[in-house]
């Protein structure tokens, strides 16, 4: 089955992230394991942004939950230096 992840950055903690190089290494990482079929990177809604398109064997049914999950806590996360 495809798939496409879209995901989204904070500009501020990001931009820290390409200056030290974490994110470049963290995106091949990523790229690396995931081995899609395209991937397009964009700003979306004043932040950084990338949709990835894969394929997984990952079953359909739990797909609605993990994207529901895990982009509430990811979107939480404080970021570096601020409250």
């Amino acid at each position: 089955m495809r798939v496409v992840l879209k995901f989204t950055l904070p500009v501020e903690s990001s931009n820290a992230k390409i200056t030290d190089g974490s994110l470049g290494k963290t995106m091949e990482s990523i790229l690396t394991k995931l081995k899609p079929e395209t991937a397009y990177f964009t700003p979306l809604e004043s932040k950084r942004a990338g949709m990835i398109r894969t394929r997984t064997n990952v079953s359909p049914v739990i797909i609605p939950k993990f994207s529901q999950n895990d982009s509430k806590k990811a979107n939480n996360l404080p970021s570096k230096g601020r409250s």
